[in-house]
């Protein structure tokens, strides 16, 4: 009598069977809906790359922007040093979506890449001849050491996207997109020595751009080189800091001046 109101043994084995099977099936979806979510979130494609362009093409503008309104003093710094932080940032995630994107693109991708790299190349160089402008403002603000870091940063960053790029493209783009690199690399170049750089790109050849305004004592002298990389705009200016230290130190400056800025900008009201 004790036992009579507990489910007979056979009856119990097919509860516990049902649930067990239940039970697996519930676990076998969620793991199929987890390896879903984790492939949404690895999965690399040339779209993705195309959406990181765009991206950078628009921080690239902001950085231009901010640059030409800088006014010389440590107030106006603060948009300047934000908008290169987000630049940064989207490199950098440039990067990781590329190094991500099985290799190689399929020739129409890779041509879709290429174009909206070229695409970049203006504003890169009115960017970088921007950073050349206002060197001195920067040195009397005292944060020459800190923009030709910054600088420097960026050009890195920039030349590790194209060498992810250059990396998954097809063998018929390679040639191109290590042109448009040398493009890119020789306009930063030009800008952390201090001089305005010039306009090239995937047309085959450079003209020459309108440098912007150096500080007093400067000399131009253009030299034009052969297709496929940037024509330089020289000048002897000794008041632009060139870079030597590592880019974690640029990036530990920066996240001091994006402390400091900030007060120093409240407190100017």
């Amino acid at each position: 009598m004790l036992f009579s109101s507990f489910p007979k043994f056979p009856a119990f084995q097919s509860f516990v069977i049902t649930m067990k099977y239940t039970l697996l099936a519930v676990a076998l979806v969620s793991s199929a809906g987890v390896s879903s979510a984790s492939a949404s979130i690895f999965a690399r494609t040339a779209q993705s790359i195309l959406s990181d362009i765009s991206s950078i093409s628009t921080n690239v503008k902001a950085l231009n922007d901010a640059l030409n309104s800088y006014k010389g003093d440590v107030a106006s710094a603060v948009p300047v040093t934000q908008a290169e932080s987000k630049l940064e940032d989207s490199i950098k995630q440039g990067i990781a979506d590329t190094k991500g994107t099985p290799g190689p693109l399929s020739d129409s991708d890779a041509t879709s890449v290429l174009d909206a790299v070229n695409s970049l190349i203006p504003d890169i160089i009115r960017s970088v001849n921007a950073f050349v402008s206002k060197q001195a403002g920067f040195q009397k603000a005292g944060l020459g050491q800190i923009a030709s870091k910054d600088l420097s940063s960026l050009q890195s960053d920039t030349s590790e996207f194209a060498d992810a790029l250059i990396s998954i493209a097809p063998s018929s783009s390679v040639a191109a997109a290590s042109s448009v690199k040398s493009c890119i690399d020789a306009a930063f170049s030009s800008a952390v020595a201090g001089s305005t750089a010039t306009s090239c790109g995937g047309v085959g050849k450079a003209t020459t751009a309108p440098p912007g305004p150096l500080s007093s004592g400067s000399s131009i002298t253009p030299t034009t080189t052969s297709a496929g990389s940037a024509s330089t705009v020289t000048s002897a200016n000794s008041d632009f800091t060139s870079p030597t230290s590592s880019n974690a130190a640029a990036t530990q400056h920066r996240g001091a001046l994006g402390v400091i800025l900030p007060l120093v900008a409240v407190l100017a009201l």
